[in-house]
């Protein structure tokens, strides 16, 4: 069996759902505990709520 705590295994955590319905504020925590890289365009400065094709990548 494979664990997520073994360095050889890649996992990917996919967030999706409706605006506003809390899916920033969900991850935020999963990536901390797992060191992970959170790629999201809600913390780009001057983005409030709108789809764009810019992003941030968080570490």
């Amino acid at each position: 069996m494979v664990s997520m705590n073994d360095p050889g295994v890649t996992t990917l955590f996919l967030t999706v759902g409706l605006p506003g319905a809390g899916k920033t504020t969900g991850a935020r925590q999963p990536a901390k505990e797992h060191k992970a890289l959170r790629l999201t365009p809600d913390d780009t400065s001057g983005t409030s709520g709108t789809s764009g094709t810019s992003g941030t990548f968080k570490r």
